[in-house]
């Protein structure tokens, strides 16, 4: 990405001199995939896409280490007492 681009962070450095991994989708710089008729910017990114199956991807490569690690709790489950503290916070 430029360094001038409007979206960079004012810092100015990417997210790669930052972050331990950083996974690069390949995708360009404002990718879209859709033309409407009378509307004069595209929309429907393909990196929607494969940002999303990326996601998708190490979710389950996760859970599926954690399964194998002996963790059989599903997903976003709370234990009991969690549970019961987040019921009473929404009733509220």
């Amino acid at each position: 990405m430029p360094p001038d681009h409007f979206i960079r962070h004012p810092s100015r450095k990417n997210l790669f001199d930052l972050a331990d991994v950083a996974i690069d989708d390949y995708n360009e710089v404002g990718d879209r995939a859709v033309r409407v008729p009378g509307f004069d910017t595209p929309i429907a990114p393909n990196s929607n896409v494969v940002d999303f199956f990326i996601a998708h991807r190490l979710e389950i490569e996760t859970i599926q280490r954690c399964v194998a690690g002996g963790s059989s709790r599903r997903s976003g489950e709370l234990p009991t007492r969690g549970r019961r503290r987040v019921q009473r916070a929404v009733r509220r």
